[in-house]
């Protein structure tokens, strides 16, 4: 059995998806997106290619994001997958990583509806940049998990957030499991 919306079928069986991904796809149903995958890291490429090609609103851009455009190492752990970790079991892989900033610019003219991060350690440097860059008012919600993996986690996570507070409010934060803030 799948989730639907208004008689339409999201593609998301009701025993794997999340409370994340059924307000992203809602987000995704009324704006022009972008979204970026790695095919050699994300699992589930095909299932997203396969369900949003027919969305002519919908992108796919396959690389990973950050706050500079370059190559970089990512460690494949399934989901843990990340530039910041050791080698996990299935080696490493090289992919490339495109500036943020100069993404949203490129491919979106207006408002990001939703900008979900779960991206293993590197979601500092990618808000940080956005935030840096002015960015932040133009994305009505920003779905974020912090990751706890250095030792300066914590402390950069509350400075992301106290600029954040200039131009969102706090939905719900759970640290470093889920967080999600709304443009005022």
């Amino acid at each position: 059995m799948e989730i639907q919306v208004n008689g339409r079928s999201t593609g998301l069986p009701n025993a794997n998806v999340s409370l994340i991904d059924l307000i992203l796809f809602l987000e995704l149903a009324h704006e022009r997106v972008a979204i970026e995958l790695n095919e050699r890291v994300v699992q589930k490429r095909d299932w997203a290619t396969t369900q949003l090609k027919s969305n002519d609103r919908v992108e796919l851009v396959e690389a990973g994001l950050g706050n500079r455009s370059d190559r970089a190492s990512i460690s494949v752990a399934g989901d843990g997958s990340s530039v910041h970790r050791a080698a996990g079991s299935s080696g490493v892989v090289e992919i490339d990583v495109l500036d943020v900033s100069a993404l949203l610019k490129e491919k979106l003219s207006g408002n990001c509806g939703c900008l979900k991060l779960n991206i293993e350690g590197s979601e500092y440097d990618v808000l940080e940049k956005l935030l840096a860059d002015g960015c932040a008012p133009k994305i009505k919600v920003f779905l974020i998990q912090f990751h706890d993996l250095a030792s300066d986690s914590g402390l950069r996570r509350e400075k992301i957030q106290q600029i954040l507070k200039q131009t969102h409010v706090a939905a719900f934060d759970y640290p470093f499991v889920w967080e999600c803030w709304i443009r005022e």
